[in-house]
C-alpha cells in the first residue's frame, strides 16, 4: 500500500509538472507568434484577431466572382508598402495598366481623383488625375514588382521571379491573383500540381521569412464563406496557416438593380491564434476602399505616404496601440 501510495503521489506531481511543461510551451509558441516580424493589413477587425501578416504565414483569400477577392488584395498590397516593405505581385487576369489603376485610385484616398463620365452609355467611374498619377507611380517605383499573365505561363515561371523578387529586392510580400490563372505544367491532375505548388509556396514563406497571400475561388455547394468551399485542391486550405473567405449579399429590387450591399470578411482559419470572426465591411466607390464598418472614418480616410504626409498614417497605426500590448499572464 505505501509502494502505490507513493507511486500516486509521485503521479501527481508528474502530472503537475507535465502540465507546467505544456503550459510554457503554449506560452513559447504564443511569444514566438508575436515576436514575428509582422505588418499591419489596414483592416481593424483583422489586425486585432490575426495581429496583422506575419513572416513564414501562407494566407488564402476565397470568395465568389466579384466578391472583393481582388480589392481587398490590393489594400493589403498598399498597406505593405506604407510599411516600407516590398511587394511581388503576380495577376493572371488582368493587364497592369489597369491593376495600377484600381491600386492607385485605392492609394488616393480620394485626393486627386476625378470624375469620369460615359455619355454614350451613361455611366461614370473615378480616376486618379495626372498629377496624381505620377506621384503615386514615383511612390511605388522599385517597390511594387508586378507580373501579369503574359510574360509568366506556368507555375515554374511564377516561382523563377518569386525567387528573383527575394534575392534581388528582398520583397516582404509576395501575392498570387489568382490560383485558377495559372496554367499548370505537369502529367498530373491540376488539383494535384494545385496542391503540389501550394505546398512550394508554404516551404518558401518559411525558408524565406516572408509572407505569401494567394487568392483563389470558391464553389457554389457550400455558404462560400465556408473554408471547405475553395475550390481545388484541400491542400491549399490544409498548408494555409490564415484562410480569409468574402462574403458579399445584394438585394436588388424588382427591376432586379441592386439597392443595398452587404459584405463580410470571415476568418475561417487562424492557425497562429486560433480567433474565427466575422468582420463587418463596407466599400467607397470612389476609393475602392473596403473598410471595418466599426471603424470607417479612420480606415476610409488613411493617408499614404506618396503624400508626404504622415499624420495620417501615424494616427491610424495609434488606435492600434493598445490592441497589440500583449500581456502574456493572461495565457
Amino acid at each position: 500500500h505505501k509502494t502505490s501510495l507513493k507511486f500516486w503521489y509521485t503521479q501527481i506531481g508528474y502530472d503537475a509538472k507535465e502540465k507546467m511543461r505544456n503550459a510554457n510551451r503554449s506560452l513559447n509558441k504564443r511569444t514566438r507568434q508575436y515576436n514575428k516580424k509582422q505588418i499591419k493589413l489596414g483592416i481593424k477587425g483583422l489586425d486585432v484577431k490575426l495581429r496583422g501578416a506575419k513572416e513564414t504565414e501562407l494566407i488564402i483569400i476565397g470568395g465568389d466572382n466579384s466578391s472583393g477577392k481582388t480589392t481587398l488584395m490590393s489594400q493589403f498590397i498598399l498597406q505593405t508598402i506604407n510599411q516600407n516593405k516590398k511587394v511581388y505581385f503576380y495577376n493572371g487576369e488582368l493587364g497592369e495598366e489597369f491593376l495600377k489603376d484600381w491600386l492607385f485610385l485605392q492609394a488616393s484616398g480620394g485626393n486627386g481623383i476625378e470624375r469620369i463620365e460615359d455619355t454614350q452609355f451613361g455611366v461614370y467611374d473615378y480616376a486618379v488625375n495626372d498629377e496624381t498619377y505620377k506621384k503615386i507611380d514615383n511612390w511605388l517605383d522599385k517597390k511594387l514588382f508586378i507580373t501579369t499573365d503574359g510574360s509568366c505561363s506556368n507555375q515554374f515561371e511564377i516561382l523563377e521571379r518569386m525567387k528573383s523578387a527575394y534575392d534581388k529586392e528582398k520583397c516582404f510580400l509576395f501575392v498570387i491573383d489568382n490560383l485558377s490563372s495559372i496554367s499548370f505544367t505537369g502529367s498530373e491532375k491540376e488539383s494535384e500540381l494545385q496542391g503540389q505548388f501550394i505546398a512550394i509556396l508554404k516551404d518558401f514563406a518559411k525558408q524565406k521569412n516572408v509572407c505569401v497571400l494567394v487568392v483563389t475561388h470558391t464553389t457554389k455547394e457550400r455558404g462560400f464563406y465556408d473554408k471547405k468551399s475553395i475550390k481545388g485542391s484541400g491542400k491549399v486550405t490544409d498548408l494555409a496557416d490564415t484562410v480569409l473567405m468574402i462574403e458579399k449579399k445584394d438585394t436588388k429590387d424588382e427591376f432586379g438593380k441592386i439597392i443595398k450591399t452587404e459584405s463580410s470578411i470571415h476568418i475561417s482559419k487562424n492557425r497562429f491564434f486560433g480567433i474565427l470572426a466575422e468582420i463587418k465591411t463596407g466599400f467607397n466607390i470612389r476609393t475602392k476602399r473596403i473598410f471595418d464598418l466599426s471603424n470607417s472614418e479612420l480606415e476610409e480616410n488613411l493617408k499614404y505616404k506618396w503624400e508626404n504626409i504622415t499624420e495620417g498614417e501615424e494616427a491610424f497605426f495609434k488606435f492600434y496601440d493598445d490592441d497589440f500590448d500583449i500581456d502574456f499572464s493572461k495565457f
